[in-house]
């Protein structure tokens, strides 16, 4: 009986107006990773992609159907002699039921059922009316409100499996199972909600029957517009999905999306896309809410469904275009740890890592020397040295000359600053080569560079540092030693450009291999912290006393090394500790008060003991670039998060000087690849970690045959939770895997046995 509740002779009646207004385009980008055949991918052109409850990837291919843990690729194909064995070898879509089955197309052939704790697969049977045309292109599974799976075939015919323990899935028309029911034809897709209704869509209505519940018989109808034409002239119908956090069942029409509440079928919201970027096929809906999809030019877009903002991916494989190139369809799945992951025209599998749309990365030209940035920390005053100017931009120190940069040409002469007086002055040091010394330079506002002479004769300067209040400070060293060597610390007065003060610094710095000081921090208590390549100095101005904390052997509390990379105050305690980054010993906490240092390496549990830079987030949180990519390390539990090259960064091995904190706590490092920005608070909205699932047991080398439980338990017992041995096994051997395919390469395992 067609009971119709909601019937709309005009379907711009129900389009509130102010939602009709062309929602902002984005351009993202980002930097996909492949997996192949040479990973063991059995075919290139990859259909679809699920990841299960066991935290397996399946990869639908033309030549089979594999299932991933990250480490090993298993294919199942099909075996004239084995009835269990898959239908045929063409896989296209594929989904997981509440049960656990998973269901596969099987192009040309039907649709199967895969039993994961016995590995077998079973063949639908079809039931009285269903034709070829039902089953032998399957375009769409879905799973309905009680559980019935659902599929709409490429002849937009709709059919439902109804599964029974006691026998064989078999497909049905949908009128011999709900006869009370009217069925639209030529339907292009179908979906479920939680409410207990089926929504189909055709190419010019849209309907609600509700299967489940008290309001079960009811059905609703909406006139819906024709679908739109692509590029090529291809008609693509409508499409449904479910928004299941908000109670709401999205309608996909090309150029807009209407959303129904699932409850009572009410349109309660549209979203109008741009021209340009109309949904023509259905990707994945990710957790964030937002919606994957591909355009009329076959290009993936992303659309909030809450905003309807609209973001284009500009996405690339190392130099490859993912569309020209890679041939990359649509995103089909988000896995457990965030990833997205899309299927190709014939060159394989492809993965948005979580985190690489959250990396900004940028290009660098190290010909073109330093430019220096200062920022602040917790109050302390510190400075960083980029190939890049954009960090400089971005952080408002900004000239149209190289006033700001550290060894680079600048009015005639190399130059190396920069700091800036209260009066506009831009210094640095003015270096003539072998013409003659070194000078300290000011490069006023117009332009202009005046050479400033210090006084000190014998003493040329060699870096110019800022200092408290108006004053700067001026590193020197004797004229015998021209740049190599710097022995005191000059107070120098840009406004009436005079020495106010003299420092001989505790220990003669010697350049090598490195600039004698790599950080340079002003403390809110008017002192300075120096790191330098012959450990810690801390001067303070006022009373002109250095104290010194310098590695040794004998101390386990003295600092891990004298070769100073970086510092940091602590995010939670800036007053009485610093974090201070070596070279190759990994970092050490100092507590201000008693001298005394914790030592923190790859001992502890860091990835790298090379710390280039140390940088902290809003949360408490120490952001530090290394040798081998980037770490976030949480002081209060020591433990490291690492994040490289696979997680989207430009490259692996980051650069000493090369960091600097923004007002807004996004974090700029720079690396021998490039200069990443990021906003560390979207880093620490994480995935948590991936389960640990046992793959495998053998007995002597003997594969036992056991299967898994519902809950993932291995058990070879008619009780279900038991693993019965024979009494004379002597070696038992567990396989077990980490379903974090992010990077499988740098997972680890820790583990423990009891009883």
């Amino acid at each position: 009986m067609l009971r119709p509740a909601h019937l709309l002779a005009c379907l711009p009646l129900l389009l509130p107006a102010p939602l009709w207004s062309q929602p902002a385009v984005d351009v993202e980008h980002g930097e996909l990773r492949r997996l192949t055949t040479d990973d063991g991918l059995p075919q290139g052109f990859v259909r679809d992609i699920l990841q299960d409850r066991q935290g397996h990837l399946w990869f639908s291919t033309k030549d089979g159907l594999a299932r991933s843990d990250g480490y090993t690729m298993t294919v199942f194909r099909h075996d004239d002699g084995d009835s269990t064995s898959i239908s045929g070898d063409h896989a296209t879509h594929l989904l997981e039921d509440g049960t656990g089955h998973l269901w596969v197309g099987i192009k040309g052939r039907g649709l199967d059922r895969y039993d994961p704790r016995r590995e077998r697969f079973t063949a639908v049977r079809y039931g009285e009316g269903i034709t070829p045309g039902h089953y032998v292109g399957i375009d769409v599974l879905t799973l309905g409100p009680d559980g019935q799976l659902w599929t709409v075939s490429e002849d937009k015919a709709l059919s439902v499996v109804v599964t029974d323990s006691a026998g064989p899935p078999v497909m049905r028309l949908p009128s011999h199972t709900y006869p009370e029911f009217t069925f639209p034809a030529q339907v292009t897709h179908a979906a479920g909600d939680q409410q207990g209704g089926l929504w189909l869509v055709t190419d010019r209505s849209l309907h609600r029957l509700v299967l489940v519940g008290t309001e079960r018989g009811m059905q609703h109808e909406l006139p819906l517009p024709s679908p739109t034409m692509d590029h090529d002239a291809r008609f693509h119908g409508h499409q449904l999905v479910l928004e299941p956090k908000r109670d709401r069942m999205w309608a996909l029409l090309s150029a807009f999306a209407i959303a129904f509440d699932v409850r009572t079928g009410s349109p309660i919201d549209t979203l109008h896309l741009p021209a340009a970027h109309q949904i023509h096929r259905l990707g994945t809906l990710d957790r964030e809410g937002m919606l994957w999809y591909e355009d009329k030019f076959e290009r993936s877009c992303r659309l909030s469904l809450k905003s309807g903002q609209v973001s284009v991916l500009d996405l690339r494989s190392d130099g490859n275009d993912a569309y020209a190139d890679l041939l990359l369809t649509r995103f089909h799945c988000q896995d457990d740890m965030g990833n997205l992951w899309a299927g190709t025209q014939g060159l394989g599998a492809l993965r948005l890592t979580w985190s690489s749309r959250l990396f900004t990365n940028w290009k660098t030209d190290p010909s073109r020397g330093y430019d220096v940035v200062h920022y602040e920390v917790a109050g302390h005053r510190q400075f960083g040295l980029f190939w890049s100017d954009l960090p400089g931009r971005e952080l408002g120190q900004q000239a149209k000359d190289r006033r700001n940069c550290f060894v680079c040409k600048h009015a005639g002469s190399e130059w190396l600053g920069a700091v800036k007086d209260d009066q506009g002055n831009t210094w640095g040091i003015m270096d003539h080569g072998d013409v003659r010394m070194p000078e300290l330079g000011c490069t006023q506002p117009d332009g202009r560079v005046v050479p400033v002479d210090l006084g000190i004769g014998g003493k040329p300067p060699h870096r110019v540092l800022p200092g408290h209040g108006r004053e700067l400070w001026v590193m020197v060293g004797p004229d015998h030693f021209p740049w190599d060597v710097h022995d005191e610390l000059v107070r120098f007065d840009p406004i009436t450009r005079k020495v106010t003060g003299r420092h001989p610094l505790p220990r003669r710095l010697v350049l090598h291999e490195y600039y004698t000081v790599a950080q340079w921090s002003l403390a809110p208590d008017g002192t300075i912290w120096m790191a330098t390549v012959d450990g810690l100095i801390h001067f303070d101005p006022a009373e002109g006393t250095f104290s010194e904390y310098r590695h040794d052997p004998t101390d386990a509390t003295s600092l891990p090394s004298n070769m100073i990379f970086s510092l940091c105050p602590d995010p939670t305690d800036p007053e009485n500790l610093l974090w201070v980054g070596t070279e190759g010993e990994g970092m050490a906490l100092l507590d201000k008060r008693t001298g005394a240092c914790q030592r923190y390496s790859s001992r502890q549990g860091l990835p790298n003991n090379v710390i280039y830079g140390i940088l902290p987030d809003r949360e408490g949180n120490l952001y530090l670039s290394t040798n081998v990519g980037l770490v976030r390390f949480d002081p209060r539990t020591g433990t490291s998060v690492l994040f490289t090259s696979e997680d989207g960064l430009p490259g692996n091995e980051f650069n000493r000087y090369s960091s600097a904190l923004g007002p807004d706590g996004r974090i700029h490092f720079e690396g021998m690849e490039g200069g990443v920005v990021f906003d560390p608070a979207a880093l620490n909205g994480a995935p948590g970690g991936s389960a640990t699932h046992i793959t495998g047991v053998l007995n002597m080398n003997t594969p036992l045959p056991v299967f898994v439980t519902e809950d993932g338990v291995w058990t070879n017992g008619s009780r279900g939770r038991e693993l019965t041995l024979p009494y004379d096994t002597r070696m038992l051997t567990l396989g077990f895997s980490v379903m974090d395919h992010t990077a499988p390469a740098k997972n680890q395992y820790r583990y423990r046995m009891s009883g």
